[in-house]
């Protein structure tokens, strides 16, 4: 990856798993008439100079390769469909090029993030320089988790071996809500009945 230093922050897609419940990788779900949500998530976060790796099984990627590198990101696709989402996070954390960013961690089957949120949860943790970052809706906290650049190494200590929730729960320190109004940052969308309730 070239100009490496151009940007602001990272991001780590994860979309190994096998979609059991969705009967169709979420991924490749439409969020609009033009857009996947795959494409939706990476152009978000390219478009704000954020390096976006989707990490993804190898049955998958044939069919996200063209569609993450068109929306500016990055594949990382020797995830295991068996995995957790913390497997799929920790081998994230092997394919970024820098460790001196915030590092946002994003589920695929949660696409409704926007600039105005990515700007906001990087003005405060530029400003709290060693929280964890959170939206808060009314629907409660959402994705994505803001990790601070120094603390990445968190993901890949023993504290997180038991899932990253747990791990959350588990800080001396608790994340630092960030008040958002869009309650569907907090949406789990893991059924056809999830995805439909969306009108999308």
């Amino acid at each position: 990856m070239e100009k490496r230093s151009k940007y602001k922050a990272l991001a780590i897609i994860t979309s190994a798993g096998k979609s059991s419940r969705m009967g169709q990788p979420k991924a490749l779900l439409p969020f609009d008439e033009n857009h996947t949500f795959i494409e939706q998530i990476v152009a978000t976060y390219s478009e704000q100079n954020i390096a976006t790796f989707v990490v993804t099984n190898e049955l998958l990627a044939p069919a996200l390769a063209p569609l993450v590198a068109g929306a500016g990101g990055f594949l990382a696709p020797c995830a295991k469909p068996e995995w957790q989402m913390i497997d799929s996070l920790r081998y994230g954390l092997s394919c970024l090029p820098v460790a001196n960013l915030p590092l946002f961690i994003q589920p695929v089957d949660m696409p409704f993030i926007s600039a105005p949120l990515l700007k906001a949860m990087l003005e405060l943790v530029a400003k709290k320089p060693e929280a964890f970052i959170v939206p808060m809706t009314p629907a409660g906290p959402g994705h994505p988790l803001l990790i601070p650049p120094g603390r990445l190494n968190w993901l890949k200590s023993p504290a997180t071996a038991g899932g990253l929730k747990k791990a959350l729960s588990e800080l001396k320190e608790p994340p630092l809500p960030l008040a958002w109004s869009d309650s569907r940052l907090a949406l789990n969308i893991n059924t056809p009945e999830d995805y439909k309730k969306l009108g999308l």
